[in-house]
């Protein structure tokens, strides 16, 4: 029983994040990764070249850009481990990374809905099929909850844009790019959402704003494009 003064619905929302780590975890068991070539031992081989210091090589070589945070967290188990007692503390740290991806969820949905559906929501989130990604060296099992919350700062963003939530959007931003690069299409996720937002406001307000985040992004964006042409082609990896 909670003591007094603790919030009931945090309680709950704290035993339903353990809960889902602890099970996940257990199912995991069974799982031998990494099974799904060439994915898992692209990132396995990635993150034990990270944290050993080679950077982010293949067999010595330099790779092309994948992913920086998942080889991250791939590789630190290495350190202390072999291969299988690092997979398999890899996969009890996705494990309750996935099922972290309830808090934001919980937070985004408590103003909106009261405390009982935003811990619907929370539940319904540690439900999906894709936390079986836990159980594999596969990016999406951090891209998961760094989504969420990427979309949880886009949409406060929206609400009102002040500087300190656009500097949280773009950082979140950041770190969707540096788990996977597929994290660009929030970019256009914004540019859409703000369209449709002036078009039925009738208002340009919201762009002028969001003048500093479109802004850093068009620099970002020309900077990429120079490092392209400099490494050989817009279509150089």
């Amino acid at each position: 029983m909670p003591r007094p003064g603790l919030d009931r619905p945090l309680v709950v929302l704290g035993a339903l994040v353990a809960g889902s780590t602890l099970v996940r975890a257990a199912i995991s068991t069974d799982v031998h990764a990494p099974w799904i070539a060439p994915d898992e031992q692209l990132y396995g081989l990635l993150g034990r070249s990270l944290v050993s210091g080679e950077g982010l090589t293949l067999l010595g070589e330099p790779a092309p850009y994948y992913s920086l945070l998942y080889p991250l967290l791939v590789g630190l188990p290495f350190v202390w481990g072999d291969l299988q007692d690092a997979v398999r503390a890899v996969q009890f740290i996705q494990a309750l990374v996935m099922s972290l991806t309830a808090v934001p969820v919980y937070l985004w949905a408590r103003p909106l809905a009261g405390a009982r559906w935003a811990l619907v929501a929370a539940g319904l989130t540690v439900l999906i099929p894709g936390l079986t990604y836990s159980s594999l060296l596969m990016s999406e099992a951090l891209y998961y909850p760094v989504a969420v919350v990427t979309l949880w700062a886009l949409a406060g963003c929206l609400q009102n844009p002040t500087l300190a939530r656009q500097a949280l959007f773009l950082a979140a931003l950041v770190m969707a790019l540096a788990t996977r690069l597929q994290a660009v299409g929030f970019v256009a996720v914004l540019a859409v959402a703000v369209a449709f937002l002036a078009a039925s406001e009738r208002s340009l307000a919201l762009v002028r704003r969001l003048a500093p985040t479109f802004g850093v992004l068009g620099v970002a964006a020309l900077v990429w494009m120079a490092t392209r042409v400099a490494a050989g082609g817009l279509g150089a990896l």
